[in-house]
């Protein structure tokens, strides 16, 4: 029995023997597995202390691992707080010890970023497991997050040069049409009274010619920043056309050039599309054409196709005999500023072909070229002109103005001059003033029937004076009078913000008299009425 039972003993030391071998060689391995993790690595126990982690994880938690030096067992909270202390305020250390404490005992493997100073951006990931045990890896993520971060302050600078750049082309637009406004107005006025057609008429030119020129760079920025509106509607092709012909054969006979129009294949009925953005890049093509044709034919033709999906096209062209280009200059005809080599046209800004480009993206279709030196060029302009049902708006019918009264508010003291040469015959109760606090006192102190606001003014500006008025009618239960909002820079966004404020019509500067008239009077004019009228 002795024996027996030494015998049994030595076997049982034995295979405990083995086994704290093969537990010191899992353990090594596991140690070793940690080690070699390709970021921090740790696992806590289920109250908080640290069981193992790799070196990684003890150079990122250098200060705290210094600072507790010598402890037998290490505490998470303890070693995050001298980890912590260094970088955060210390009325804010304590709880941001105990947010990440939090964390890690929720242990849902959610990935969070952590910054830890002179060590970089990690991120960090911790799962708790059946024990209650804490696993936690962690990736560094210093370069991915300064280029995120480099990228959102580029994002920004670009953001910020857009916003620089609309609020200069706002600016140049606002300051730029009120002289264009007084120059138009009295070119007009000296017409009207008979002074020397040929000052008048260089005069209207060159104002012309500015307008032109800024609305080219406004039109642009608006492209460029993909802030093109589109109205779509209902509309006969061929009225376009034959508009654009009758504006275009004039230009085109005084160079004496011959100018076709082919329109047989457009079919009867309607398109639907943008009609005024349509007529923009068809116009624009027409007056390259005839600008750059020396002799010969320039022709518009347009037709109706449909594609194997059953979708309408409107595909029209402009081919003119002029001097051609080579292939290098198409592909570069549609960039900003572009121009023709040797051309002798030099007018204009250049930006013509790059707006009508954008428009033609934006209506869904395409604007290209084919041209070879001295062949001449052909533009072909496709977009989708689907039919829809619904009818185009009808402007409000015009009304006499036999005894209106009408303030017109208006800071420019020549666009003042302008405005009581315009109305002096149509209107003789006109009431001129040169601010929206003086509009407002004049619309308290009798009844208007037109009150006319710039929307920039000193003292009170037009949309402010707009909504006392409104809201004085309102307190009086007086009829609410016309009112037509001008602005030098009619975009979308100060249509929406006049409606909202009370406008019955938005005009844009600079107008001509008979467009001030129909906007004063309840004609169309050259604005946009309120939708819900």
């Amino acid at each position: 029995m002795t024996k027996s039972f030494y015998s049994a003993a030595q076997s049982g030391e034995k295979r405990s023997l083995r086994d704290d071998l093969r537990h010191a060689h899992e353990r090594r391995i596991l140690l070793e597995a940690i080690e070699a993790a390709p970021g921090p690595f740790a696992v806590y126990d289920s109250e908080d202390w640290l069981v193992a982690c790799n070196e990684t994880y003890r150079i990122v938690h250098e200060d705290g691992f210094r600072a507790l030096e010598g402890q037998a067992d290490i505490r998470y909270a303890d070693l995050l707080r001298e980890t912590l202390r260094a970088s955060v305020p210390a009325d804010q250390l304590e709880q941001a010890v105990a947010d990440r404490v939090a964390a890690q005992r929720t242990g849902d493997g959610s990935p969070r970023d952590r910054y830890y100073p002179g060590k970089g951006w990690f991120r960090v990931a911790k799962r708790r497991t059946p024990s209650g045990a804490v696993a936690g890896v962690a990736t560094e993520i210093t370069e991915l997050v300064e280029t995120t971060q480099a990228l959102q302050r580029a994002r920004s600078e670009i953001g910020e040069a857009y916003a620089q750049r609309g609020r200069f082309v706002a600016y140049m637009s606002h300051e730029l049409r009120n002289p264009l406004n007084a120059i138009l107005g009295i070119a007009g006025e000296l017409r009207r009274t008979g002074a020397e057609a040929g000052l008048v008429d260089a005069l209207e030119s060159a104002g012309r010619q500015m307008l032109e020129v800024l609305d080219d760079v406004l039109d642009h920025a608006r492209v460029d920043q993909g802030k093109v509106t589109l109205r779509p509607a209902e509309f006969d092709p061929r009225d376009l056309f034959a508009e654009i012909a009758d504006r275009y054969a004039p230009l085109a006979g005084a160079k004496g050039l011959r100018f076709d129009v082919v329109t047989g294949e457009l079919a009867d009925g309607s398109v639907v599309t943008d009609r005024r953005h349509l007529g923009q890049i068809i116009a624009n093509l027409l007056s390259n054409a005839i600008k750059f044709s020396g002799e010969g034919a320039v022709t518009l033709e347009a037709r109706r196709l449909s594609d194997d999906m059953g979708r309408v096209w409107l595909v029209s062209r402009v081919t003119d005999e002029g001097p051609g280009m080579s292939a290098e200059e198409c592909a570069e005809l549609f960039s900003e500023f572009a121009r023709m080599k040797g051309s002798e046209a030099t007018s204009g800004t250049g930006l013509g072909l790059a707006i009508a480009q954008g428009y033609a993206r934006a209506l869904g279709g395409q604007l290209s070229v084919a041209s070879a030196p001295g062949e001449g060029s052909t533009f072909t302009l496709a977009v989708p002109c689907g039919i829809d049902s619904n009818d185009p708006v009808a402007p409000p019918a015009a009304t006499g103005n036999e005894g209106l009264a009408v303030l017109a508010a208006e800071d420019n003291e020549v666009n003042r001059i302008i405005l009581r040469g315009m109305l002096r015959e149509k209107v003789p109760d006109l009431t001129v003033v040169g601010d929206g606090k003086a509009a407002l006192d004049a619309a308290g102190a009798r009844d208007f029937d037109v009150i006319l606001l710039d929307t920039n003014m000193p003292v009170m500006d037009g949309l402010t004076a707009l909504r006392a008025i409104r809201q004085a009618e309102d307190l009086r239960g007086a009829k609410p009078a016309r009112v037509v909002s001008v602005s030098a820079h009619l975009s979308d966004e100060h249509r929406a913000a006049a409606y909202a404020a009370g406008a019955d019509f938005c005009l844009g500067k600079p107008f001509s008299r008979e467009a001030l008239l129909g906007a004063l009077l309840g004609g169309a004019g050259n604005g946009a009425k309120r939708a819900d009228q």
